[in-house]
């Protein structure tokens, strides 16, 4: 992987470091949606920043404070519901499985 290192003495905003230390991504959103036919709420996958065409990916899903799963699981410790976890890690298989080379299952 790429570790991208920001100069304390530059005059980068803190939103501006967030985003200089944010891995590059390889698929953006729009290549994931055409790729994947999940749509808002139900697509949790972002972006990919790692592939090996034919055997992994890495994904990415941004979550914040406000998803509406976190006003029921938990009040007061939001936790990702693991179904949703297992969700976005198949549609992260799926992109693997639906670009070339296309898998022969094994």
């Amino acid at each position: 992987g790429t570790v991208r290192l920001v100069d304390p003495s530059s005059r980068l905003t803190h939103a501006n470091a967030f985003l200089a230390l944010q891995p590059e991504a390889v698929f953006e959103i729009n290549r994931v949606k055409e790729i994947l036919p999940h749509r808002y709420p139900f697509l949790l996958v972002d972006k990919v920043i790692e592939f090996e065409a034919g055997k992994r990916a890495v994904g990415i899903k941004k979550v914040t404070a406000n998803e509406e799963f976190f006003n029921g699981h938990f009040p007061n410790r939001p936790i990702m519901p693991g179904v949703l976890q297992v969700e976005a890690m198949a549609q992260v298989g799926g992109i693997v499985a639906l670009q070339e080379p296309i898998t022969d299952g094994k």
